[in-house]
Formats: structure tokens, sequence, C-alpha cells
């Protein structure tokens, strides 16, 4: 997806160097112009094995709905990471106008075309051409990418102001912090106002943008504080707080604490999936092929919908439904299912590249 999961200061415990040309975001679509992690190990192992289990973790959702319990809590965490991917990606030290015009033609060009096309091919076999679905907010599960794209437009001219007015890290935290808590407020009283219900915060998918916006600009944020303290970040007291905070926010009922759970799962993530992959042989059978989902992951989120919407046309689907969802067959049932659905889509994207129309989906070679 999106713009999903860099600049590091050298590191020769773990061989990171903070030069590159060209980076990755949550979505696989590859940006130019930042420092990003160049040692493959870390990139792949470390990056992309997050997107890779974030991706299958997102067919789950669309596979068991929103009914399973183990599901909810999933989704506290698999969107806001997504999202926080994007902004660690988007983020850049220093940016102009060339980067932004590069940057944008990639976004144009790599990410809102393919949406587009994928879109507008799933509304005309699975939705009887009903093209008024732009006007939902889920736009037929599409909202992701073209929300991805409204963070880079809105975002890119901050970063390339503070660029301009040379402002220093923490000048940058603070700004970020403050866009963070405009956001929960802005949420708060759109919803009240029912700003939410129009049609044109339907056709931007305004919910959705205001929503996921204090998890990309916090994505940001720990870009910055990791070009300065790299693995610091990663600690057990940190991750012990992340935990309990995590468990308190899942059984309380305040809306305010819960706003809190998804910060909490993106940390345990990253923590988890950093030091799992520094004592994993990065040639894992396992390790590679989640490594090559997550650098796959805009292609199967947009043709996973396709796959889904046909196997829920049989029978079998909603009576499996009936029989294991919330017991402890689920997640082994549903994740291989996801697994499977996965490798379809990376099979369907092995016979576009074969019949030459790859090129013409994706505007990629």
């Amino acid at each position: 997806m999106d713009n999903i999961l860099s600049s590091r200061p050298n590191r020769t415990d773990s061989n990171i160097s903070t030069h590159s040309n060209c980076q990755t975001d949550s979505t696989g679509v590859t940006e130019s112009g930042s420092k990003v992690i160049k040692n493959k190990k870390s990139r792949e192992v470390w990056i992309d094995i997050l997107r890779g289990i974030t991706m299958l973790l997102v067919v789950y959702s669309h596979l068991v709905s929103s009914n399973s319990s183990l599901n909810s809590v999933f989704m506290t965490t698999r969107m806001p990471l997504f999202f926080f991917i994007s902004g660690f990606f988007i983020y850049s030290l220093d940016y102009d106008f060339q980067l932004l015009w590069k940057r944008l033609k990639n976004r144009l060009t790599k990410q809102l075309y393919p949406t587009v096309i994928l879109f507008s091919l799933f509304v005309i076999v699975f939705e009887n051409c009903n093209f008024l679905m732009v006007y939902d907010d889920y736009k037929a599960g599409y909202w992701f990418t073209y929300v991805s794209v409204l963070y880079f437009l809105t975002l890119s001219p901050l970063l390339l102001l503070f660029s301009k007015l040379k402002l220093n890290d923490w000048g940058r935290i603070l700004v970020f912090s403050a866009i963070i808590l405009i956001s929960i407020i802005t949420h708060s009283v759109a919803s009240h106002a029912n700003i939410f219900a129009s049609d044109l915060s339907h056709l931007l998918s305004f919910e959705h943008y205001i929503s996921f916006l204090r998890y990309i600009t916090c994505g940001c944020i720990f870009r910055i504080l990791w070009n300065k303290y790299n693995n610091q970040l990663m600690n057990w007291i940190l991750f012990t707080l992340s935990l309990a905070g995590f468990i308190i926010c899942l059984r309380g009922h305040n809306s305010y604490i819960s706003i809190l759970t998804g910060f909490f799962g993106i940390y345990i993530m990253l923590f988890t999936i950093y030091n799992l992959t520094r004592k994993i042989n990065a040639n894992n059978r396992i390790v590679r092929w989640l490594s090559f989902v997550g650098s796959m992951t805009l292609e199967i989120y947009l043709i996973h919908y396709f796959i889904l919407s046909t196997i829920h046309q049989f029978d079998f689907m909603e009576s499996l439904k009936l029989h294991i969802l919330n017991t402890y067959w689920e997640f082994p049932v549903y994740i291989c299912i996801s697994i499977a659905v996965a490798v379809v889509s990376l099979l369907i994207v092995k016979l576009l590249r074969h019949l030459k129309i790859y090129k013409y989906l994706f505007a990629k070679d």
C-alpha cells in the first residue's frame, strides 16, 4: 500500500549506510533523493517484513470482517502502521523543488494511476459500473492509496518549507506534534458537527484522512528521532510501557484513551520485528518471502479485492465464518487463506508481466 513502512546515522555494528538515491514506501512505491537504509538485510528484514506482515493482516481483516474479536485487535494497529511507514518515508531532511517534483511524478504515475485503473475495473466487474462509489469513503476498498496521495500533497509543501526556513529537528518535531493534536481535535469536532456526512467529505475520504493523519505525522517524527538516536529507540523499557498501555487501552472504554492504542501497537510491532530480524538469518525462506510480499504491497493491495470478491461469492466462506470465527481455529485458518490470497495476487502480477500488460496497469516496467 501507500507510501507504508529513512535516514539513519552510520552504525558499524549493523552495517547501515545513511546515503542512498532511492527509498520504498509502505505501498512499495520507490521514492528518490533521500537518505535511507542501504544495507539489504536492514531494509528487507526490518522494513519489508514489517510491511509484508501488515499486508497479510489487511487481507485477514477483509476476509473475517468486523465480527472477529481478534481482528478488532489487529485493526487497532494494521492501518495506523501502514500510514506510519508512509510518514517514515515521506519525510526528508533536505527537501527542494526538484525532489518534490520527482516524488509527485512518482505518486501520480506509480500509485494514483494504478489505483484509478484497478478501481475502475473492479467497479465494472463487481459493482455493475456504479462509479458513484467514488463518493463512498471506502471507495470499494481503494481509499488507502488515494488518501496516501493526499497526505503527500499536503505534507510535502510543509517539508519544503522546513528546508527553506532551515528549521532544526526539534522545531520540526514541535510542528508535527501540533499537527497530531490538531488532527485529533478536528476529528472530534467534525464528528459532532456531522461534517463527515457531506458529499465532499465522502469524495475526499476526509474522515479517513483526518483519522490517520496522526499516524503518518508520527512516522515523520519517528524518522527524525531515528536519525538522531537509531536503535536506542528500541529498548525494553519503552516496549514494556507500550505493551502495558496497549492492554489498558483495549480494556478501556474512553474514546480519548483509545486514541493511544494505535501508537502503542505501532511501537510494539516496530520493536518486535526489529529485534527478531536481527536474530534471524536473512536467507531464511519465510523471511525472504515476507520481505518480497513487503516489497509488493501496492500490487497485492490493489489486486486482492478481485480475489476476495470472487471467493466471497461461494457459500462455504460464510459457513466457514459461522463455524470458526472467534474460536482457536480462526487465526491459523484465516492467516493461511490470507497467505494464499497474497500468493495468487503475486501469480497474477507474474502473469501480467508475462503478457506484457503489467506496465499499462502499474506504470512500471
